[in-house]
């Protein structure tokens, strides 16, 4: 993953410099990727509360028998942040080239963390992928109580 940060000062008030970081995600790094962050605009930003729920919903869909790409197609679809639908998206068009749900979420490893990315990625070298998602989002609900 190619992640950008520039950090940018701007004079206050009093005199001081204050800096403020911004973010962007070369669009080189995916062709064709849905998302691309240039600019102003913020990398994104997904809460615990929102990652918890997303990967419950995706492990109930898997444990249906939903196949990966539909149930990412269909959480976009439900989310309301357009900048959860654009990482959601990102991933589920990273999975229709081909690539691993894990390498998908690996260009977003500063939302979901690197214990999550490995922990996914376990789950598709043994085949149980909902399993590992339900301990995840379980995992991740208790730190938030």
């Amino acid at each position: 993953m190619a992640v950008t940060l520039f950090a940018e000062s701007k004079p206050t008030k009093s005199g001081r410099e204050d800096f403020q970081t911004s973010g962007s995600l070369r669009s080189d790094v995916i062709p064709g990727s849905r998302i691309t962050l240039f600019g102003s605009r913020r990398l994104p930003k997904i809460s615990q509360a929102e990652i918890v729920h997303l990967t419950t919903q995706l492990a109930i869909m898997l444990r249906s028998g939903v196949d990966l790409t539909s149930a990412l197609e269909s959480l976009a679809r439900q989310v309301e942040q357009d900048q959860v639908k654009e990482v959601l998206l990102a991933i589920h068009d990273d999975v229709m080239s081909g690539r691993s749900f894990s390498e998908g979420l690996s260009r977003f490893e500063f939302i979901f963390g690197q214990s999550y990315v490995a922990s996914v990625s376990a789950g598709e070298a043994s085949g149980k992928m909902w399993p590992v998602l339900q301990q995840l989002a379980n995992l991740r609900g208790n730190t938030l109580k």
